[in-house]
């Protein structure tokens, strides 16, 4: 059950790691405010299109060392998103939306079960950092492929 958490709904950053948190607490999705949430080492097993669409405003997502196995294709709504760390979870595919993130600056995918990269990054100008050390990744996707030529 999600425990009853009295936040100031202006609030821009907010840690709430190792928690044992099986999902973002509902508490939480009013903060549209919110710039930064890590919510890194809990017990998260996928980030739903209502987790991903409350806060519009987010620049920070860390979601590494969860359970994670899949993103809602609304994760491509996050338009301020810079930073997303899913390392150390059980994620294997990327929604195509992911290529709608073009502030985004890190994508950190270091031991993940991602196997096939196939996110068309045309549109990601800001990235700097890819981090796929250690993941499963055995093939670059056709949409992918242009970005790495």
């Amino acid at each position: 059950s999600d425990a009853t958490i009295c936040l100031n709904p202006c609030l821009v950053d907010l840690g709430l790691a190792a928690m044992q948190l099986p999902q973002i607490p509902a508490s939480v999705l009013p903060l549209s405010a919110l710039r930064r949430l890590c919510v890194s080492n809990n017990s998260i097993a996928s980030l739903t299109a209502a987790e991903a669409a409350a806060f519009p405003a987010l620049e920070v997502l860390d979601l590494s060392g969860n359970p994670l196995t899949t993103l809602a294709p609304s994760i491509g709504g996050l338009g301020c998103l810079r930073e997303l760390r899913l390392s150390q979870t059980r994620v294997a595919t990327l929604p195509a939306e992911m290529a709608q993130l073009t502030q985004l600056e890190v994508l950190d995918l270091r031991m993940t079960e991602i196997e096939t990269f196939d996110v068309n990054m045309a549109q990601m100008a800001c990235l700097r950092e890819l981090l796929l050390c250690d993941s499963r990744l055995r093939h670059i996707g056709p949409a992918a492929a242009p970005s790495f030529a």
